[in-house]
């Protein structure tokens, strides 16, 4: 719960954009996945409960907060839109790679849908991201966030899956505003409701200087694609 990424997001979702936020801690990250799923459920069901006014939920999910995310989040009705941010794909390739009634949920979903991943994940290679990217259904925008090397001080950034937290906001809140056709600021008070015509296809990548927190948007790559604490959502 505690973890930098999702502390991260957090705060930004909640001083930024207004919005109201909650983290937690499944019960367990062991077994096949049913007590993680149901925890996410709980939660939200918590969320609409006592938030006040609320009325759609986005689901974000970092690392193996990710993949319980990608199991369950086109089967809440609640949730209007969500967030995969480091999945561990190479972990467990199959999860997502192979068709079952989970992974069948997941890629013909017609939520809008984040995909981020950095190029040096020690979990997620290129390879996989790409194929996840390709395979998601619109409305989609995917994002491998790539490090780059400064000639004149030979420094070289690596995004990995420990560090993606300077990076991820970056991707997130553009992606927000154009879901929801609303500024970052106003977002907290919006409907909550997303602007599916406005969201175009978008797999490509972000890539970042040497410098913490820098970053230079890539370019489209069209047709061609996309712990600390490994409990957290």
């Amino acid at each position: 719960m505690h973890d930098i990424t999702v502390s991260k997001i957090i705060d930004q979702l909640g001083m930024s954009a207004g919005l109201s936020t909650l983290r937690f801690n499944f019960r367990s990250g062991l077994g096949r996945g049913h007590g993680s799923a149901a925890d996410v459920r709980g939660a939200c069901a918590f969320v609409m409960q006592t938030a006040a006014a609320a009325e759609q939920i986005v689901l974000i999910g970092y690392s193996y907060g990710a993949s319980v995310v990608a199991s369950i989040a086109a089967d809440i009705p609640e949730v209007a839109a969500f967030a995969l941010i480091a999945p561990p794909l190479g972990a467990n390739p199959c999860l997502f790679m192979c068709r079952s009634p989970i992974t069948s949920r997941l890629l013909t979903s017609t939520k809008p849908k984040l995909l981020i991943v950095g190029d040096s994940d020690q979990f997620c290679s290129p390879q996989y991201y790409e194929a996840l990217a390709e395979q998601l259904t619109q409305p989609k925008k995917c994002q491998l966030i790539t490090g780059s090397h400064d000639r004149s001080t030979g420094r070289f950034a690596m995004v990995h899956h420990f560090n993606i937290f300077q990076y991820v906001n970056a991707a997130l809140q553009p992606w927000l505003e154009t879901t929801f056709a609303c500024p970052y600021e106003d977002l907290g008070g919006s409907d909550g409701v997303p602007v599916l015509s406005s969201f175009e296809n978008c797999i490509g990548m972000l890539e970042v200087g040497p410098s913490m927190g820098s970053v230079r948007m890539g370019s489209d790559l069209g047709e061609s694609a996309t712990d600390g604490d490994s409990d957290d959502v």
